[in-house]
């Protein structure tokens, strides 16, 4: 299914999209709240591009999360656009076969998986990587102009407060990076009927080799 050029480039345009429209609804959002009552939640003007500042300084993470997906075939955050689980559908194990057709099977599998655990993957790894950071570059931004408002903080003292929340970012704002990363690759956790569907598809690895996609189509839609 994905073994051609045309799922690779749809998946990485995808991607990419979802990171450009990022700053842009952030800055969206900063321009219709000029004059709004301050809140912690107000979004201000240079959220956007301290996001892309902290995505763009990112790199070196995203390559690295890139190599890793593709020496090990797993997906970054154990969370993928293919749902095969730890049985994949394509195995001696998964099809109950032994001898010479298991280890035909066991050899043909990972030939089939490769442009979804070599390519497809360490793409989404680097992707979400750069999510990640626009997610804590622009809260911590949020944070820091939201301390200058309570406690009427100098430029220095702010700046301190950014560096503090980017360095040990709160679990909150790691968890809003994980989501948000998961949110641009089209990965986000299913609903009760979406993972009641996987549940019973995982199960079957006639059914995985139909529909071995789930949790992707279901985000998009």
């Amino acid at each position: 299914v994905l073994s051609g050029v045309g799922p690779q480039v749809n998946n990485t345009g995808g991607n990419f999209l979802m990171l450009v429209r990022a700053p842009i609804d952030l800055q969206l959002a900063a321009l219709f709240g000029i004059g709004s009552k301050y809140s912690r939640d107000k979004v201000y003007a240079g959220e956007a591009a301290a996001g892309m500042a902290m995505m763009l300084a990112s790199w070196r993470k995203a390559f690295a999360a890139m190599s890793a997906s593709f020496k090990s075939g797993e997906a970054y955050g154990d969370v993928g656009k293919f749902e095969m689980g730890h049985n994949k559908a394509i195995s001696a194990e998964a099809l109950g076969l032994r001898g010479p057709l298991g280890w035909m099977a066991d050899v043909w599998g990972p030939v089939n998986r490769v442009a979804i655990e070599r390519v497809m993957g360490p793409i989404d790894a680097a992707f979400k990587v750069f999510n990640e950071q626009f997610t804590y570059g622009h809260i911590a931004y949020r944070q820091m102009m939201g301390d200058m408002v309570e406690e009427g903080l100098t430029r220095e003292e702010a700046l301190v407060r950014l560096n503090k929340s980017l360095d040990d970012p709160a679990d909150e704002t790691v968890r809003e990076a994980v989501e948000f990363g998961l949110y641009g690759t089209f990965q986000n956790p299913l609903g009760q009927t979406g993972r009641a569907l996987q549940k019973t598809i995982n199960s079957s690895s006639a059914l995985k080799i139909i529909m071995p996609f789930v949790r992707t189509p279901t985000n998009i839609i």
